[in-house]
């Protein structure tokens, strides 16, 4: 599996053990909602996938998910045992000739679907993870709490 982009939150997992003391089912809320917003990139990773790859027709589109952990760990990952050339998909490459070239550096080498729909939809992600976070710490009666 692929994990494409990385969104640091300082002090998450000392947040969370805080708050799994006060209220265990707290952190699941931070999972399930976490989960719920990186859900929200993956239809848009498969148009791109679609474009991309038109001979396939939504099989391997189909196997792009997002996990999400009570760490706060969340990642959109795509591939697997089953496909493990999905990182060939995404990134390209100039030794293997099923998959396209990889883009010259000077263009950014960033990938072609999910990455692209990472970085398209990372401050609609950025938003909603914040939302959430602030909700939950209200909930758990920090009524001044916010995102600075």
């Amino acid at each position: 599996m692929a994990s494409l982009a990385t969104m640091r939150v300082e002090n998450l997992r000392e947040t969370i053990k805080g708050l799994k003391a006060i209220n265990d089912q707290l952190p699941k809320e931070i999972k399930v909602r976490a989960k719920e917003a990186g859900d929200r990139m993956i239809p848009e990773a498969q148009a791109f996938y679609r474009g991309h790859y038109e001979q396939h027709t939504g099989k391997h589109a189909a196997r792009m998910r997002t996990l999400a952990t009570l760490r706060g760990d969340v990642k959109i990952v795509a591939g697997g045992k089953r496909f493990p050339e999905m990182g060939g998909q995404e990134f390209g490459s100039d030794k293997w000739p099923q998959f396209s070239p990889k883009a010259p550096a000077s263009e950014g080498s960033s990938g072609r679907f999910l990455w692209r729909a990472a970085v398209e939809g990372l401050e609609e992600f950025t938003e909603s993870i914040s939302e959430t976070l602030v909700d939950v710490m209200r909930k758990a009666g920090f009524k001044n709490a916010g995102i600075v």
